[in-house]
């Protein structure tokens, strides 16, 4: 299974890989690539790091760290009403393995992958719901005002009117 997942990374490296947390050699990219190098496998591939998208550090970096509670990616499945159908817990997966239940597993794997696809078309179409307060986003400083001022009409909008009515403010009351 290693094998073919190798054959399968180096066959699609020119694609982006969306990943969960996958950044370290306990947990992701790297600790695959450990296994297949201490089983002797001879086709071990090392994705380059610009061809992973991190979600879950896209999300923190965008929303806030309060954007969900933990575990977040359950609770951001559940919070935003995408459907959790044989999505396994960490702890439920360790226990299918050890149960041999591999359909269990990959039905798992199936929907984080439609899961990572609908977050995705959230954050996209600007409607995933999170629990970070507006401060957490766009912080509040002078950059961040103007930030949000260009990304959102209604912003832009208060601001012309301000803009207008100082101007001729003045010249009315004359």
């Amino acid at each position: 299974m290693l094998s073919d997942y190798f054959e399968f990374i180096k066959e699609n490296a020119s694609k982006f890989f969306v990943h969960w947390n996958m950044r370290d050699i306990n947990y992701g990219f790297q600790a695959l690539e450990h296994r297949g190098k201490v089983l002797g496998l001879n086709n071990v591939f090392n994705l380059p790091d610009s061809m992973k998208f991190d979600l879950a550090r896209m999300l923190y970096q965008r929303y806030g760290a309060n954007y969900i509670s933990h575990p977040r990616l359950g609770n951001l499945i559940k919070f935003n009403n995408i459907t959790d159908r044989n999505l396994l817990t960490g702890e439920e997966e360790a226990e299918a393995f050890k149960n041999n239940e591999f359909l269990k597993l990959h039905q798992s794997t199936l929907r984080k992958v439609d899961s990572f696809e609908s977050i995705l078309e959230h954050v996209e179409d600007r409607n995933l719901k999170v629990l970070s307060k507006f401060k957490d986003i766009y912080g509040l400083d002078f950059g961040s005002i103007i930030l949000m001022i260009k990304k959102h009409w209604l912003f832009s909008l208060i601001v012309l009117l301000t803009g207008v009515l100082t101007f001729f403010m003045p010249k009315l009351t004359t």
